[in-house]
């Protein structure tokens, strides 16, 4: 038999609802922030210091300085990486309509497929394939940043998460990308690596 709902059990019940989304928050939206700032450490070095390398030898890597960024919002970071990257090449997209076209209410999230199949639809030459360390460099030499899908939680417990990478620094072995809410932050190839290899190294190229 079903118990009545009184003023105080209703109450209870929307506490725990309130601590439900607040988990999920937590768990989507602040997890690659943390996940930037676990992985920077003390000796990282910074946007302007790659910048100065890059200058003055410009083999040590590649950084693609025009791309646009979207802080992306909750289980928001497909659109805002697939929106980043179509304006690289052809500006005018709304974020807001990207996202009401790619964006999946039934699993809060994005499917890699999606974002390909809409650029296609938006006549860009695009693939979504298994790529690596030395064809996501190549590419980025190239001024193609690219869309990397990663699993910052483990093969049981996945979660996945989008980044759209800009650049690499071979000579302190780091990443840079646009990702969560943090504009072409650096990560060190060790452990971003290990993420995105857990997804089969699964990334998505947008040429015009």
């Amino acid at each position: 038999m079903n118990r009545p709902i009184t003023p105080k059990r209703f109450q209870s019940i929307q506490k725990r609802a309130l601590i439900k989304e607040f988990r999920i928050f937590l768990y989507l939206v602040l997890a690659p922030v943390l996940f930037a700032f676990t992985l920077q450490g003390c000796a990282a070095p910074t946007r302007g210091d790659l910048l100065q390398k890059f200058a003055a030898n410009p083999e040590i890597g590649a950084y693609i300085r025009d791309v646009p960024f979207y802080p992306q919002e909750k289980y928001m970071c497909g659109p805002a990486a697939l929106t980043s990257l179509l304006n690289y090449y052809s500006f005018g997209y709304d974020i807001d309509e990207v996202t009401a076209e790619v964006f999946e209410e039934k699993i809060q999230g994005t499917l890699l497929m999606d974002m390909l199949i809409y650029a296609k639809l938006k006549g860009f030459n695009a693939k979504a394939y298994e790529s690596g360390p030395f064809d996501l460099k190549e590419e980025l030499k190239k001024k193609r940043p690219m869309i990397l899908k990663l699993n910052l939680g483990t093969k049981e417990k996945p979660l996945g998460h989008y980044i759209v990478a800009i650049g690499f620094d071979d000579d302190t072995g780091t990443l840079i990308a646009h990702s969560g809410i943090i504009q072409a932050q650096i990560f060190p190839y060790k452990t971003i690596m290990k993420s995105w290899k857990l997804t089969g190294y699964s990334a998505l190229l947008i040429r015009p």
